[in-house]
């Protein structure tokens, strides 16, 4: 019996979404027509001065999410995604992100109780708790 393996098309519902100041999540829907076994191979580039790629993972076909970490902080991201048979890589699709800016911690003392001032969150929105030592 002969199996006809053609390239596969494109992977479908690519999103990007950031989680952190050095990671950002993919993910997507399989291809409707997935024309063999497959599976996906994920570029990543970094927008700047040259646009330079970083790396190129191949990801098995069970998975439809990925966390890539290890990242810049406050960097463009563009994200390529597509399917692969034996026949070839079928079409790609574009995700892009932006890592945020890691935010600095404030801690202050004061005579009789503690302030802890954080806001490392990417919304700006802070959380502020004021502990009594002494009651």
């Amino acid at each position: 019996m002969f199996v006809f393996v053609s390239v596969p098309s494109a992977p479908r519902d690519f999103r990007a979404r950031t989680m952190s100041p050095t990671a950002i999540q993919l993910t997507w829907q399989n291809p409707s027509s997935p024309n063999g076994a497959y599976v996906y191979l994920i570029t990543i580039i970094a927008e700047g001065d040259n646009n330079q790629t970083i790396s190129e993972i191949q990801v098995d076909s069970s998975r439809t999410a990925y966390t890539v970490d290890g990242l810049e902080e406050n960097t463009f991201y563009e994200f390529f995604l597509r399917a692969m048979t034996s026949a070839g890589k079928g079409e790609r699709v574009i995700a892009r992100a932006q890592t945020w800016e890691a935010r600095k911690t404030a801690c202050t003392a004061q005579c009789f109780g503690l302030q802890y001032i954080t806001n490392n969150d990417h919304c700006g929105m802070g959380i502020k708790a004021n502990i009594n030592l002494l009651d």
